[in-house]
């Protein structure tokens, strides 16, 4: 019977037609869809069902459209990962479906964008800083051997240029080398820099400053061109002519990135705005910072932002909301838009909701442009994101403690993690990324050089991933202190029986109590009330231990737990803090500073009395009591003290105190000279009502450069 009038009889009493028989003499139909193909928009794929078997083929696009016919010829008009259907049938209704997915990128730059990192590859090597030795680690791609070379002083990022290889060093240095290793060249850089990014450009290279808020440029020659640019400059991206730099540690309205011209003046500022939230389990308000990595698309038409959103905007005396583990802090990742395909340049596109992650300190896309990586730092793990929809398609953890850096290259991906001395190989032909397939040990021929209780501490510092330390992988000390320091932020603490605090730093203080601004630990072990209460990790003691020493100021913590005892350790090796760019290039103070320090020990004045030299501070226990003061900062705001009247604060240290703004212990003082001025009511705060405009610039001209 015909399949016509098989139709004709369906339909003469309205019942759906069964289907005909099926045809012995017709093979069943067999869909085999070419293997997954990579084009660009606006150009045709040639999508061939000639391997297939069936009577006709359909072709089901992403978009809705669909193509009969067993060789199609369609474009897109929009990037992505598209996923095609294809359907063979026979003429006796019988089907069978196949799959591909089409990868439709916008074109490459023909000059790639090159970004910050803190490991480099070429073809045949990678290029990582060892921070801790002084050393640049040179991988062999095809034997995994390594070759340690020396290079300036705590080195931080590294780029590979023209002329070599560029490194990037925290005290005031940039070295150039051979792609042997060999050193051409070191070159200082202004005293206080504390250079972070670096980027081989066609002039030689740049560098931001964090120290200085600037950039510089470096001639392959070692000459040396500074630019400032904005406060904490940190993530540095150079697209042609175009740099994009991040502020790392953010002011509570927003992210701040900034667009230079090819002379490296400020173009455009970019704002990246709050998260409005609201705050769950699975999202949190906040404010983005930290934001360190800034990576340009292969086609030039996105900028990727990573860092730590911070939810300053919550709390008990705030908004009569408690902080949960959860509602604190979290990942932060934004893109901007750098060409109208996306939206008018500098606008926000979307952003990754994040769970169970902190701060993102490093991005890098593929060489298509199609993948983003993002890599965070103490839940040690690698997300993998379509770089165009911002989906997640995978994550891989990483089996080592601290990563700060990758890089792809040859369909690699190489993470570093520096305090496990190790860099970790991944193999990227599959886009959910696998387990790590090799780990290549950093550790030079002499061996360790760092005390291993005091390395264990930074590990214990550093990894949310230890669920004694963080329920949800959101938070541990460096958290708050990034790199031992001040994240520049006043929490709400009053749910902990405190009030308003920002945030002070950890360096330099060597880890000695007493510790808080109420003075309500006396032990770096202390901490363990923190991590079990608003961080809601299991802890490192014993339960038993715990309830034992659950009172900071009672029976001590110190000797029941490695991880504590090892923190201490760490926090104890924090007695530097970064060289100030307020002295003179030799190191010396200026001459204002000079005529400061002499404002500054007058007893009249009375400054010296409660921050006196070498430490700047008379923070102390004395008689078992701490010695605290009310400098007439205190208010409904400031909160209570173990439960109790807070009397008094402790005195924080003035080393370092012109990287740690805004001050006070509630950050009401943006400033220093606020400090001295229009925050000091009453003279409290030392006796500065009767000092002179110009005397009372020369205070904080010395006060900038105590270090």
């Amino acid at each position: 019977m015909s399949g016509a009038v098989w139709s004709w009889l369906a339909g003469c009493d309205g019942e759906p037609a069964p289907r005909p028989p099926p045809d012995p003499e017709e093979a069943a139909p067999i869909a085999v869809a070419p293997g997954d193909l990579q084009g660009l928009v606006g150009e045709e794929f040639l999508l061939d069902a000639g391997a297939s078997v069936g009577a006709t083929f359909r072709w089901t696009l992403p978009d809705g459209r669909v193509l009969d016919g067993p060789e199609v010829r369609p474009t897109f008009d929009a990037p992505g990962h598209l996923v095609v259907v294809l359907t063979a049938s026979a003429s006796d209704g019988r089907i069978d479906t196949d799959e591909l997915v089409l990868t439709v990128t916008w074109p490459l730059l023909a000059e790639p964008p090159a970004s910050a990192h803190p490991l480099a590859a070429t073809a045949e090597e990678v290029y990582v800083p060892l921070r801790d030795f002084d050393l640049l680690a040179i991988v062999d791609r095809a034997t995994s051997s390594v070759t340690h070379v020396p290079t300036c002083a705590e080195p931080r990022t590294v780029a590979v240029g023209e002329e070599g290889v560029w490194v990037a060093c925290a005290l005031d240095e940039v070295a150039l080398h051979r792609r042997d290793g060999g050193l051409r060249f070191q070159v200082a850089l202004p005293r206080g820099s504390r250079p972070w990014g670096i980027v081989a450009t066609r002039d030689g290279a740049r560098v931001t400053l964090t120290g200085t808020g600037a950039t510089a440029v470096v001639s392959p020659t070692g000459a040396v061109a500074v630019s400032p640019v904005i406060a904490d400059a940190r993530g540095l991206a150079v697209v042609g002519a175009d740099t994009y730099v991040s502020r790392w540690r953010s002011p509570d309205d927003g992210g701040v990135v900034v667009a230079l011209d090819e002379a490296g003046s400020v173009r455009e500022t970019w704002r990246l705005q709050l998260d409005p939230g609201p705050d769950s389990d699975t999202n949190t308000r906040g404010v983005p910072s930290l934001l360190s990595p800034v990576v340009v698309r292969p086609d030039g038409r996105v900028l990727a932002i990573g860092g730590l959103k911070s939810n300053v905007a919550r709390g008990t005396y705030l908004e009569g909301l408690p902080f949960t583990h959860d509602t604190t802090t979290r990942a932060d990742l934004r893109q901007v838009s750098l060409s109208a395909d996306e939206g008018p340049t500098g606008t926000e596109r979307a952003s990754v909701l994040f769970d169970d992650r902190d701060q993102v300190v490093d991005l890098a896309f593929t060489p298509a442009g199609d993948w983003l990586y993002a890599l965070h730092l103490g839940a040690e793990v690698v997300d993998v994101f379509d770089a165009y929809t911002l989906q997640r398609a995978g994550a891989a953890t990483v089996p080592g403690h601290g990563p700060d850096g990758m890089v792809v290259a040859d369909g690699e991906l190489f993470v570093s993690a520096p305090l496990s001395r190790a860099l970790f190989r991944y193999d990227l032909s599959r886009p959910e990324l696998p387990a790590p397939v090799e780990t290549i040990d950093l550790l030079p021929p002499a061996g360790e050089t760092r005390p291993l209780d005091e390395l264990l501490g930074e590990v214990v510092f550093t990894s949310t991933s230890d669920r004694r330390m963080s329920a949800g992988g959101y938070a541990a000390c460096a958290t708050c202190h990034p790199e031992g320091g001040s994240d520049l932020r006043t929490w709400d603490f009053t749910q902990r029986g405190e009030g308003l605090r920002n945030t002070t730093s950890l360096l330099g203080g060597g880890g000695i109590a007493p510790l808080h601004w109420s003075a309500n630990f006396d032990e770096v072990q202390d901490f363990e009330n923190d991590i079990r209460g608003s961080q809601a990790g299991t802890g490192f003691l014993t339960d038993q231990d715990f309830s034992d020493t659950s009172d900071p100021l009672g029976a001590p913590k110190a000797g029941l737990s490695v991880e504590l005892d090892a923190l201490a350790v760490f926090l104890g090796s924090l007695t530097q803090v970064p060289a100030s760019p307020f002295r003179d290039p030799d190191g010396g103070p200026t001459d204002a500073a000079l005529r400061g320090a002499l404002v500054f020990s007058d007893p009249a004045v009375g400054c010296v009395s409660c921050h006196p030299p070498p430490t700047y501070t008379d923070s102390a226990f004395l008689g078992g009591d701490p010695v605290l003061h009310d400098v007439g900062t205190l208010g409904p705001a400031s909160g209570q003290r173990r439960g109790d009247t807070l009397a008094g604060l402790d005195t924080p240290s003035l080393r370092g105190v012109w990287s740690t703004p805004p001050y006070l212990h509630d950050g009401s003082a943006p400033d220093l000279r606020s400090v001295v001025d229009s925050r000091n009511t009453g003279d409290r705060h030392g006796v500065t009502t009767q000092l002179t405009p110009a005397e009372l610039d020369d205070l904080v001209a010395f006060l900038l450069s105590l270090e």
